[in-house]
């Protein structure tokens, strides 16, 4: 079995838990000696993994002339009316690497989204014709209208991953271009793989897709934090520390934990919540003015952009809880992280890591008392924490990414025996 793996991201050029995703399936099926090609839109002229053959569709095109057949492909995002435009779009895409050298975390999602996946898609479908695969995995919708195109093309089998909808996203409010991509790729494959029940059914009641072709396959831990680097952790002077990490926006609900955090500083003031992470830029301002509107701003800090792994790592080790108050979230792997360091989690039961998760708490994101009172029992009683952290760690500990691998060895066997 050969496999053809698109992927926006892969470490180390990562911006979020995707790349971390696609880097610990990578790993999982090197082990197996499965024979792996995986392409990314962009990444450095050096861009190599050690458990698969890399390649970056931007630098296998660099200073070649565009292809009369790049001008049309089926199931891409929109034809090009002349090799002038996409030669022109092309340009553009150049651009912000101009003058720097190198790829960054900031090119993989650039300003003109639109024209990155459409010049991934023509990239991929002429790549291709090079290469040797069996069966094709495509990673979320940006990847969606490549993996359509090559489908088409070859009649390999296509196995699309569905890692979060424009449903979680901006729950529901999204451009029609964006709804049509994740639909098209959803009804196109042969085979979907959902991250958890919660989003299948989103896209069995959202998209009319037919449930029989879905396989829900849950996340294993994430194995990279493991290797970051121990830095000094902030000291908040006796306080107890309740954690969220993670995009501030719409769709993770930290509205509610600050209320929920205005319940708790009212039975108690040695709590300080730190909100770690960047995001919407117009949301994270409304934030901050409702924590001062609440009058707990001196008690719930902002750092106001991205955090590392370092960072986060830093802040797990040290904090008393971790809250995930998202309104809908596909898995969610943080609260993983936060357990494996021995932090007591709270998560939504809107979110698919409430399934797979035994030793957390769960409440629902709208009930900001029941959020409060979760919080309050694991700073008041020690016994309690101390359970909900040693078997946190244990259980996370069991969450390897061998079982994932195993049903999605199955997944790619099962597409390839429909086409026989």
């Amino acid at each position: 079995m050969k496999v053809l793996m698109l992927g926006w991201e892969l470490p180390p050029l990562q911006v979020g838990g995707l790349g971390m995703i696609c880097y610990e399936l990578v790993k999982e099926l090197s082990k197996r000696n499965i024979p792996l090609i995986y392409i990314m839109p962009l990444g450095p002229d050096d861009a190599h993994s050690e458990f698969a053959r890399l390649i970056v569709a931007e630098n296998h095109f660099l200073g070649r002339k565009v292809k009369p057949n790049l001008i049309s492909v089926p199931g891409a995002f929109m034809p090009y009316q002349s090799s002038e435009k996409y030669e022109e779009d092309y340009e553009l895409s150049l651009l912000k690497r101009k003058g720097r050298g190198k790829v960054t975390k900031a090119d993989l999602y650039g300003p003109n989204l639109p024209t990155e996946i459409d010049l991934y898609a023509k990239r991929v479908y002429n790549i291709v014709d090079s290469l040797d695969f069996d069966v094709i995995h495509a990673h979320d919708w940006l990847t969606y209208p490549a993996a359509i195109g090559i489908a088409n093309k070859t009649g390999k089998p296509l196995v699309v991953h569905i890692h979060n909808t424009i449903y979680d996203r901006y729950l529901g409010n999204s451009s029609q271009w964006e709804r049509d991509i994740e639909y098209n790729g959803l009804k196109r494959a042969d085979i979907v793989i959902a991250i958890s029940h919660f989003i299948k059914n989103i896209i069995v009641e959202k998209y009319g897709i037919n449930p029989k072709k879905i396989r829900v396959i849950h996340h294993g831990k994430n194995t990279l934090i493991g290797n970051i680097k121990d830095i000094p952790a902030p000291n908040f002077k006796n306080k107890k520390v309740v954690l969220f990490t993670g995009r501030v926006t719409i769709q993770k609900g930290v509205e509610y934990l600050i209320m929920a955090a205005k319940k708790v500083l009212e039975k108690r003031k040695d709590v300080v919540f730190v909100i770690m992470g960047g995001g919407d830029p117009p949301y994270l301002r409304q934030m901050m003015d409702l924590a001062a509107q609440l009058g707990i701003s001196k008690d719930v800090l902002f750092n106001g952009k991205p955090y590392t792994f370092e960072e986060g790592k830093a802040l797990y080790k040290i904090a008393d809880c971790y809250v995930m108050p998202s309104v809908s979230e596909p898995f969610g792997i943080v609260p993983m992280e936060a357990m494996k360091y021995g932090t007591p989690s709270i998560v939504t039961k809107q979110s698919g890591v409430s399934e797979a998760l035994s030793n957390v708490f769960k409440v629902d994101f709208w009930d900001t008392k029941e959020m409060a009172n979760k919080i309050l029992n694991l700073l008041s009683y020690d016994v309690l924490h101390k359970q909900m952290k040693d078997y946190g760690i244990v259980e996370i500990e069991n969450r390897t990414w061998e079982e994932p691998v195993n049903q999605l060895i199955d997944a790619y066997n099962e597409s390839i025996n429909m086409k026989k």
